[in-house]
């Protein structure tokens, strides 16, 4: 196949083969490179349809079963794509990504046992491969097999130190395991490999923060917004940290910022109706809890909330209080605050009766 550079390159390709095809629908070759620029074009419907026509056509390529597995799988006709992948692996049993593919096909199927074996068939074909041992890896951890996937992530770091998601992967098991100290020090591992990654940063934080390291969490928060300062996430868990250093003023900025990038994040919504009753600015606390309710019709919180400031109203609004209060004891029958509040609502009612 000739070497094309650009989208439109490929396109006015992809238009010149077809009228090849039209002239003859029966040569494989045309048809295999009208699959592949089609696929990288992101039309996989007609990828499967030109890597159909070769197997139609005779040409059982293991190859064309394997692309036409791929193509399948990413349009979520995964039974049919295992029997290519299989069919594939018959010809070619030593195609590591094929054992890779048909694994990953089998996750999603919930079939780890089955993927496990193909992952392993990789790691035999190529044990240093780190790339092998990183989908190993990731595997067992979901599978709640630590011990065997730290070792595994530990030997990726040493083959290829600039593996930033083994590095990842490897601190994410150290802290779900309680080693705070260790984890951190292979975040700041992974760190040292990409300086601008926002992702990271932002996942740093966000540990530091579990840990109450709260002054690291939010400079490691802020470094993320600093590389990518367009994710409402980044600035909604900043919000949070600030609040949990009392820094309120901060924190409202930033849950401001959290919704103008992402208005359906009801949190920050809930956020901004906490901090604002806190300070007493009822009227638009009672703004922020509706919109949450409006957002999250089963938030049972914000029926709270939105419930005590109806009480504590210059002309309280006790029968819209209960209502909501009813409606969060409905929603949450164990929540003890609901359950207090409306009792206390029912009594001030039949005092105003």
């Amino acid at each position: 196949m000739s070497e094309i550079n650009t989208p439109e390159e490929i396109k006015n390709k992809i238009k010149v083969l077809r009228f090849k095809h039209t002239k003859a629908p029966r040569d494989m070759a045309v048809c295999n490179e009208l699959a592949f620029l089609s696929y990288l074009v992101g039309d996989g419907k007609s990828a499967e349809k030109y890597w159909r026509k070769i197997l139609e056509l005779g040409n059982d390529d293991p190859y064309v079963h394997a692309n036409l597995g791929t193509v399948l799988c990413e349009s979520g006709k995964l039974s049919e794509a295992q029997k290519h992948y299989l069919v594939a692996l018959k010809k070619i049993p030593t195609d590591i990504t094929l054992h890779n593919n048909l694994a990953a096909l089998l996750c999603d199927t919930n079939r780890h046992d089955e993927a496990e074996t193909y992952h392993r068939k990789a790691l035999e074909l190529q044990p240093n491969d780190p790339q092998n041992l990183y989908h190993l890896a990731a595997l067992l951890i979901n599978r709640q097999k630590l011990e065997e996937a730290e070792q595994l992530l530990r030997k990726i770091t040493q083959i290829d130190p600039k593996f930033i998601e083994s590095f990842i992967f490897l601190a994410r098991l150290l802290a779900d395991t309680q080693r705070p100290d260790e984890a951190l020090q292979t975040y700041k591992q992974a760190i040292s490999l990409n300086t601008q990654n926002a992702s990271l940063y932002h996942e740093i934080g966000f540990y530091l923060h579990r840990l109450g390291k709260y002054e690291e969490a939010r400079s490691n928060y802020n470094k993320a917004i600093y590389y990518f300062p367009h994710e409402a996430i980044y600035f909604y868990d900043l919000g949070n940290t600030l609040v949990a250093l009392k820094l309120y003023e901060e924190a409202e900025t930033n849950y401001r910022k959290t919704l103008q990038l992402n208005p359906k994040c009801y949190n920050a919504a809930y956020h901004l109706g906490q901090l604002h009753l806190l300070r007493g600015s009822l009227h638009t606390a009672i703004e922020h809890f509706s919109s949450v309710i409006h957002q999250a019709p089963k938030h049972y919180l914000a029926y709270n909330y939105l419930a005590t400031i109806y009480l504590k109203l210059p002309q309280p609004q006790t029968q819209n209080a209960i209502q909501l209060l009813q409606i969060a004891c409905e929603l949450q029958p164990d929540f003890e605050p609901a359950r207090k509040n409306l009792a206390f609502a029912q009594r001030l009612k039949e005092q105003e009766d």
